[in-house]
C-alpha cells in the first residue's frame, strides 16, 4: 500500500535536488516536498530508528574520564604513531588512570601494524637506521614482534 507523505523542511543554505515534486514558498522560507513512499519503506525506517534507540539505551554510560581519554587517544593518533602500550603510557602521563587509559585504547579502532609502519617511517625520516636498529627502536616503543616485522617490511626493509 502506498501513502502520500508531505514533508516540510526549513531551508537554510542547503539546496535540495530531488526527483520529486518540489514547490518553494518565499514568504515562509520553507520547501514542501511531496513524495510517494511505500508502507514497507516507512516501516523499515521506523525499525531502524527503534534499533538505534535501543542500542543507545543499552550502551554503557561512559564516565567523563573515559570519554576524555578516548578523545585524547584519538587526537594523539592523528599527530603521530603509537604502539598500544605506548599510547596507554602517554595517556597515563597526561594524568588518566591506567584503567581509563587502557579502556580508551581498547575502545578505539586502531591498526597497530599500520601504526608500526608509520612509526618506522617517522624514524627513517629523522635519521638512518639499519634493519635491526629500526626493529630494536620499534620494540623499545612497545610494538610486538609481529607489528615490528610488519613495520620494517612496510618501509622497504
Amino acid at each position: 500500500m502506498k501513502k502520500n507523505l508531505k514533508i516540510v523542511i526549513t531551508i537554510g543554505i542547503t539546496i535540495l535536488v530531488l526527483s520529486s515534486c518540489v514547490s518553494y514558498n518565499l514568504m515562509t522560507d520553507t520547501t514542501v516536498i511531496e513524495t510517494t513512499v511505500t508502507e514497507t519503506e516507512v516501516e523499515t525506517e521506523t525499525e531502524a530508528e527503534t534499533e538505534a534507540t535501543t542500542e543507545a539505551e543499552t550502551a554503557p554510560q561512559l564516565s567523563m574520564e573515559q570519554r576524555n581519554a578516548i578523545s585524547k587517544a584519538q587526537n594523539y593518533l592523528k599527530l603521530t604513531a603509537f604502539s598500544r602500550s605506548g599510547l596507554i603510557k602517554q595517556l597515563e602521563f597526561e594524568g588518566f588512570s591506567n584503567e581509563s587509559s587502557t579502556f580508551a585504547v581498547d575502545n578505539i579502532t586502531v591498526d597497530w601494524n599500520e601504526q608500526a609502519a608509520k612509526q618506522a617511517q617517522n624514524y627513517l625520516n629523522l635519521t638512518s637506521f639499519s634493519r635491526s636498529g629500526l626493529m630494536d627502536q620499534l620494540k623499545y616503543e612497545g610494538f610486538s614482534d609481529t607489528e615490528v616485522e610488519y613495520g620494517v617490511t612496510a618501509v622497504g626493509y
